[in-house]
Formats: C-alpha cells, structure tokens, sequence
C-alpha cells in the first residue's frame, strides 16, 4: 500500500513536471491565440481567465509537489503523507482548480476553436503540438 502512493505520487509529479506545462504550452500558442482573436467575447473572457490559472496553477503545482514528493518517499516526514492533514489541503485545492480549468476548456473553448478553424488550421495545429514533444507528423 505504501509501495503503491508511492508511485502514485512519482506518476503525477511526472504528468505534472512534464505533460502538463507543455499542454499548456499548446493551449498558449495554438489554442488561445484562434479563441482571442475569433471568439465572442464570453469566450475571450474565458481564455483570459484560462491564461490566469495557468500562472495560479503552476504557484499551485510548487505547493502540491511539496506533499507529493514526501508520499513518494515513505521514509520522509509521515505527517505530510496523512490524508487529512494541512499538507493535503495543497491537493484538494489544487484539484478543484485544475477540475474548473477543464470544464472551462472542454465546454467553451475548444468547441469555439474547433468550430472555428479548418481541417489544415487543426491538422497544423496538431503538427506544432507533436513537435513540441518530438513527434513528427
């Protein structure tokens, strides 16, 4: 059991170490840029306040990793591993922030942009996107 949140907690400081900021990245330059500069204006107040939890939630994600990295090691400070302890106030919050952002990106946003690009605009999109992780398409 200990074993397992253990790696638990390595898989998601990987995902979040890595994964996330170039997904982010993504949304930055391919996928806000079409929204801001043809959306309505709920959806560039969307993308306005998406671009704000990223910031948020790379502060957000420095916190978190603290607790994460003490689950990863079962030998450091226990008082950081219990489920209901200060430490794990980081996660939930983390968590519920990173629950919003989605909603957000999968109700609004990416269906404008998808609505509002062509086939070459998202196949090209796509393209930029592999590459920045060393995919070539």
């Amino acid at each position: 059991d200990t074993y397992e949140a253990a790696q638990a907690a390595v898989d998601v400081m990987r995902y979040f170490d890595q994964a996330a900021p170039l997904h982010h990245l993504d949304e930055e330059e391919q996928v806000f840029p079409v929204a801001l500069a043809r959306g309505s204006a709920d959806v560039q107040a969307a993308v306005a306040q998406l671009q704000q939890d990223h910031t948020a939630m790379e502060a957000a994600w420095a916190a978190l990793r603290v607790v994460l990295a003490a689950w990863a090691n079962p030998a450091a400070a226990p008082e950081l591993r219990a489920p209901h302890s200060p430490a794990s106030l980081p996660v939930r919050a983390f968590a519920d922030h990173y629950q919003a952002h989605i909603a957000c990106e999968e109700s609004l946003v990416y269906p404008c942009v998808e609505a509002l690009v062509s086939v070459q605009e998202l196949e090209s999109m796509g393209r930029a996107m592999g590459a920045r992780r060393g995919v070539v398409v």
